[in-house]
C-alpha cells in the first residue's frame, strides 16, 4: 500500500510544478531593450483636409521582464524613469536638451521642414508626451512632458513616448509638395542621469493642394478666356477665298503637388459637338442649306517632354494621359490664392482650323466652348 501512496504524492507534486510554470509565462510578457532607433515616416494628405500625424505614438523606451535581471523593483527605477530631450535647434528638432525629474504635461518641439522642389521651409510645432505604463500597459500614467523622468509609482515599469503634429499645425503648410524633415531626439535615464539611446525619425510630408490644381494661363487674367481663332486668307483666287486659322495658347498645368505628380490624366471636349471633332458655330442661325453654319478646327497638345512643340493630335471626349512628367522642366508662376511660387508643368496648346472655302461659309459671328479637364496622380493622394 505505500508504494501507491508514494506514487501520488509524486504525481501531484509533479502537476503543481507545471502549473507553477505556466502561470508564470502568463505574467511574464517579452521584455524590451533599450537601444537606438531609426524611423522612416511618410503621411500623404490634402492640404485642405489633414489629420493628427504620429511619429511615434506610445512607443515603449524599454522594459524588463519579471523573469529577468535586474528584478522588476529596479525595472521601476529604470525603465520607469526614462525621458527623452532635444539634440539641437529646430534643424533637428528645438526643445529642452536637458531632463528633469518635474515638469510639464507637454513639450513642444519646433522642427524645420523642406520643401524640395522650392527649397521653402517651414517651422512646424510638434507635441511631445512621455507616459508612465505597466509591464503590459494596463495601467497608464497621465500625460507627462517629454523630458519629465518621474516615475513614482511601482505599477510604472516602462516608459512611452508620444510625438505628433496636429492637423491644425500641418494645416498651416503653405504649399502642397514633398515636405521633409529630420527629427533628433536623445533618450535619458534618471539617477545617476546619463544618454542611453538616439532615436532618430526622417519624415516625409505628401501634401496635395487640391483647391488650386489648375490648368494656369499665363497669358489671360481668366481660367475662362475668348481665344480668337484667328481666321485669315490663303493665297487663292480672288473669286473663290480660302481661309485658315492657326494659334498658339501657352498654359501651364498646376498639379497642386509642385509638378511632382507620376502621371496627368487630360480630357478635352467640345461640348456642342457629337463626334470626335471640335467646332466653332454660327450663333444665329442662316436657313440656306447651301451654306455652312459650322467651322471644324483641330486641337494639337505638347507632351512634357517636348513643351514647345505641338505634337499630339487631341479628339473630343477621348482622355489621353502623360506619365513622363518628369522628363519635363517645370516652371516656377505666381499663382492666385497661393502664397508662395509654385512650380507647374509648361504646357502648349495648338488650334488648327484647316483651309476652308470662305463662301461655302454662312456669314457673321461663330462660337464654341472648349472644356477640359485636368486629373493628375497627385489628386488620389
Amino acid at each position: 500500500m505505500r508504494p501507491h501512496r508514494n506514487s501520488i504524492k509524486i504525481g501531484f507534486s509533479i502537476l503543481l510544478f507545471l502549473y507553477s510554470i505556466v502561470c508564470l509565462a502568463k505574467i511574464s510578457p517579452p521584455s524590451i531593450p533599450v537601444a537606438d532607433r531609426t524611423d522612416a515616416v511618410t503621411f500623404s494628405f490634402q492640404k485642405d483636409s489633414p489629420t493628427d500625424l504620429y511619429i511615434w505614438k506610445n512607443v515603449s523606451g524599454g522594459k524588463g521582464s519579471i523573469n529577468s535581471t535586474p528584478q522588476p523593483i529596479d525595472d521601476y527605477n529604470y525603465y520607469g524613469r526614462m525621458s527623452w530631450a532635444c539634440t539641437s535647434d529646430s534643424t533637428f528638432g528645438s526643445c529642452p536638451t536637458t531632463v528633469e525629474w518635474n515638469s510639464d504635461s507637454i513639450t513642444i518641439i519646433a522642427l524645420t521642414f523642406t520643401e524640395i522642389k522650392t527649397g521653402i521651409k517651414k517651422i512646424l510645432i510638434l507635441r511631445g508626451r512621455n507616459y508612465k505604463a505597466a509591464y503590459d500597459n494596463s495601467q497608464t500614467s497621465e500625460s507627462l512632458a517629454m523630458r519629465n523622468a518621474a516615475s513614482n509609482n511601482l505599477v510604472f515599469a516602462q516608459s512611452l513616448l508620444d510625438i505628433h503634429i496636429s492637423k491644425q499645425e500641418l494645416n498651416t503648410i503653405p504649399i502642397g509638395g514633398i515636405w521633409k524633415a529630420t527629427l533628433v531626439i536623445n533618450q535619458w535615464r534618471w539617477d545617476p542621469t546619463f544618454k542611453v539611446a538616439t532615436w532618430t525619425a526622417h519624415i516625409t510630408l505628401n501634401v496635395v493642394d487640391r483647391k488650386n490644381i489648375q490648368i494656369y494661363l499665363p497669358n489671360y487674367n481668366t481660367a475662362s478666356p475668348t481665344v480668337d481663332l484667328k481666321l485669315r486668307n490663303m493665297p487663292s483666287a480672288p473669286n473663290n477665298p480660302i481661309l485658315s486659322g492657326n494659334v498658339n495658347i501657352e498654359a501651364c498645368l498646376y498639379d497642386g503637388y509642385n509638378a511632382q505628380s507620376s502621371r496627368y490624366d487630360i480630357t478635352m471636349s467640345d461640348p456642342n459637338s457629337k463626334d470626335e471633332k471640335f467646332y466653332i458655330t454660327k450663333k444665329a442661325r442662316d436657313p440656306n442649306p447651301k451654306l455652312s453654319n459650322t467651322i471644324p478646327y483641330q486641337v494639337w497638345v505638347s507632351t512634357p517632354g517636348a513643351p514647345s512643340i505641338a505634337s499630339k493630335k487631341v479628339l473630343s471626349n477621348e482622355p489621353f494621359s502623360f506619365t513622363d512628367v518628369a522628363q519635363s522642366t517645370p516652371k516656377s508662376v505666381t499663382l492666385p490664392n497661393v502664397p508662395n511660387p509654385v512650380y507647374c508643368t509648361p504646357w502648349l496648346i495648338n488650334l488648327k482650323t484647316a483651309n476652308i472655302t470662305q463662301k461655302n461659309q454662312a456669314p457673321g459671328r461663330y462660337q464654341g466652348s472648349l472644356h477640359f479637364k485636368f486629373t493628375p496622380a497627385s489628386s488620389s493622394l
